[in-house]
């Protein structure tokens, strides 16, 4: 009875805990940019919603799950970017259950409320950019704690069709997020060392791995179908592996690679604005190594649950740094396992306040107890009220919704709006740069699948932007060939110059050092409008055709 109250009780919290994620992140459904690759994903998803395959029709160099799920999130909700942070909102939510659902289902509903916690307090308290952005790791992340779901499921219940559905989902965030390989590597590791530990037959692991393998294989078996039958095998391949091998690997060196490891140290770290989190992750790993080495006649599955959530969270650590990068979306991949043992962590120090200070008088445990709920309540509010505050919440529900909350650099909006004015809903236009927002904010379409130049350059953003970097040797064989062929066929009304603004490093891109286009334009456009920035320096060129 008593194991019901508190059952209903925890429902009650996680209904909160929902609430207070809706309530927060509501404002945030919004039709404005919060990162360039929401513009990318934007672009593409429309791409695909006329009848376009990525890859073939839309080069990118990203696994294809996002691309499809924003082109989902236009086709239910609208064809803005509120649409994809509802998307988005709706992806965090479920997260938060099946965190709750797999906590409780290893521990007890306690624990269960305390990683849901946890997770919504650590997906919010963070940068706009990253944390309020519909980033392709919210994705991967969701697929990843269902993969563990089932995997844990199995343990219980010991059912093969759950190691196929864990397998299955692991695979998925895979096809989310390359670096998602670290949370199934953890799973099948574990449930390697966890059958032959338990059972000593090597026939039951190596078939217990092989369900799991099946299961991870089949998203790739229908994805590959889907791009076969779609006469587009070719590029999937090509900008799926051979172009990340050969190009976009390659433009970060080793020491860029591993400096993201230490990142954490930066006080603009993901880790150190959720110091709170790092702390208990490591708490609780120190907290869980006794039972893992303890000796014991017999191992079970379930007692190794812990050390694979730990696994899990290095893993994923791991796969957060390779990028090169130091950026905190990265980040997201590690929320997960961190939550659950946080969360485990947080009620392991109660039980030790309850039940293992006998030795201490009640007032130094209720002393004890206050300091503890002090410190994880301080940790866990400043943080979203601070970072409320700054998003104006409270402000979005007394003042009401509005467009205005990051308003658009002058010289983007007036030409975005002049395009608008100008030309036909069906119109096309060509954006030399990388400026995908341009194409959704003017609702024009992109005359070339080469709705970015980077590839036209051999521009990898971020790693080879420098001026004094010289990117040719990375321009992709055929690219110019395929892209004068499209605004041939797609005749752009306008072409948009971001060369003069340097956005995004194209200020080392001129058009008049690339013949074709040059050439091209020079036949068939003249120059239309010029665009300054608040400072009065050139920001864009608008070339219109004759």
């Amino acid at each position: 009875m008593h194991k019901e109250k508190f059952l209903s009780r925890a429902v009650l919290i996680l209904a909160g805990i929902l609430l207070l994620v809706i309530f927060l992140r509501l404002p945030a459904v919004s039709p404005q940019f919060y990162i360039l690759d929401e513009g990318d994903s934007a672009v593409t998803g429309k791409i695909i919603l006329d009848g376009g395959i990525v890859y073939r029709d839309a080069p990118a160099q990203r696994t294809p799950i996002i691309f499809y799920l924003y082109a989902l999130s236009f086709l239910l909700f609208g064809g803005t970017m509120a649409a994809a942070h509802l998307m988005l909102l709706i992806f965090i939510l479920l997260t938060i259950l099946m965190l709750f659902l797999l906590s409780s289902k290893i521990w007890d509903s306690k624990t269960a409320c305390w990683a849901a916690l946890l997770f919504a307090v650590s997906s919010y308290a963070y940068l706009d950019a990253d944390m309020l952005a519909f980033n392709v790791e919210f994705i991967a992340v969701l697929f990843s704690v269902v993969g563990a779901f089932f995997l844990v499921s199995y343990i219980k219940k010991r059912l093969d069709i759950f190691l196929v559905l864990s397998g299955l989902f692991f695979g998925t965030a895979f096809f989310s997020k390359q670096p998602a390989i670290f949370d199934f590597l953890a799973a099948f590791c574990f449930i390697g060392i966890a059958v032959f530990a338990e059972s000593g037959s090597f026939r039951r692991t190596v078939k217990a791995l092989s369900l799991l393998m099946a299961g991870f294989c089949l998203p790739l078996f229908v994805i590959v179908l889907y791009f076969y039958l779609n006469n587009s095998l070719r590029d999937f391949y090509f900008y799926c592996w051979t172009y990340n091998v050969k190009y976009y690997i390659p433009a970060s060196s080793f020491f860029e690679k591993i400096a993201p490891a230490l990142w954490f140290i930066s006080p603009k770290s993901f880790l150190r604005e959720n110091v709170y989190l790092l702390i208990l992750f490591v708490v609780g790993a120190i907290m869980a190594a006794p039972k893992c080495f303890s000796r014991v006649e017999k191992i079970s599955m379930a007692s190794l649950i812990e050390p694979y959530f730990i696994a899990w969270g290095a893993g994923a650590y791991i796969g957060a740094c390779l990028g090169g990068k130091t950026c905190g979306h990265y980040f997201i991949m590690i929320l997960p396992p961190f939550c659950l043992i946080g969360g485990r962590c947080v009620c392991a120090l109660f039980d030790i306040i309850n039940y293992e200070t006998k030795s201490l008088s009640d007032i130094s445990r209720k002393y004890l107890k206050v300091f503890l709920v002090t410190a994880i309540t301080l940790q866990l509010t400043l943080p979203v009220i601070y970072y409320a505050f700054k998003r104006d919440v409270l402000g979005y529900y007394i003042k009401g919704a509005g467009d205005a909350q990051n308003p658009l650099p002058g010289a983007l909006r007036g030409l975005t709006e002049y395009i608008k004015d100008n030309s036909g809903e069906k119109d096309k236009i060509f954006v030399w740069g990388y400026y995908p927002e341009i194409y959704e904010l003017a609702k024009r379409r992109p005359a070339s699948r080469y709705w970015n130049s980077n590839v036209l350059t051999g521009l990898i953003p971020w790693a080879n932007a420098a001026p004094d970097i010289d990117t040719s040797k990375s321009i992709i064989p055929g690219s110019w060939k395929a892209l004068m062929e499209d605004l041939r066929k797609n005749r752009p009304v306008y072409i948009v110059d971001t060369n003069p603004g340097g956005h995004r490093a194209f200020g080392k891109y001129p058009i008049v050092k690339f013949k074709d286009l040059f050439d091209f334009m020079n036949e068939r456009y003249v120059l239309d409008k010029e665009f300054y920035d608040e400072y009065g320096n050139l920001s864009f060129r608008v070339f219109k055709r004759n």
